[in-house]
């Protein structure tokens, strides 16, 4: 069972999968405060890039994880107008990447972080310009 919260990474509770009629009594589940990533997505001339698409996602080497039902493709957010960028609350100990995509401009992903509790990530990205498919 998966509990979310929006101030909290994932919760998650083993070997328990209810029913919409079970009743289980599961005791107290400590939500924890996770880790964050932030930075600064631009161009290639270091101009800002507002409503740029972040996202971070459990990496390919955990496997054996299987993503929260609605984050299969990550969590993800939107730069602010000063290209800037913050994803909260990822689940320290897993191993996550990280991708900044934009419109007319070239995706570019960063892989292999693993994060500590209430660690701060900071990546910044330069986008390389490109053309639609």
């Amino acid at each position: 069972m998966r509990i979310l919260h929006d101030d909290f990474c994932d919760g998650l509770v083993p070997n328990i999968k209810p029913q919409p009629i079970d009743f289980w009594k599961i005791g107290d589940v400590k939500l924890v405060t996770g880790a964050y990533a932030r930075g600064l997505v631009t161009n290639e001339r270091g101009l800002p890039i507002a409503g740029a698409r972040v996202r971070a996602k459990i990496s390919q080497s955990n496997l054996n994880i299987n993503p929260t039902p609605g984050r299969e493709n990550g969590i993800e957010v939107l730069t602010d107008t000063d290209g800037r960028y913050e994803l909260p609350n990822l689940s320290p100990s897993l191993t996550i990447a990280l991708s900044a995509l934009a419109r007319n401009y070239a995706t570019k992903e960063v892989t292999e972080f693993v994060l500590s509790k209430g660690e701060a990530l900071t990546v910044d990205f330069r986008l390389a310009a490109g053309l639609e498919i």
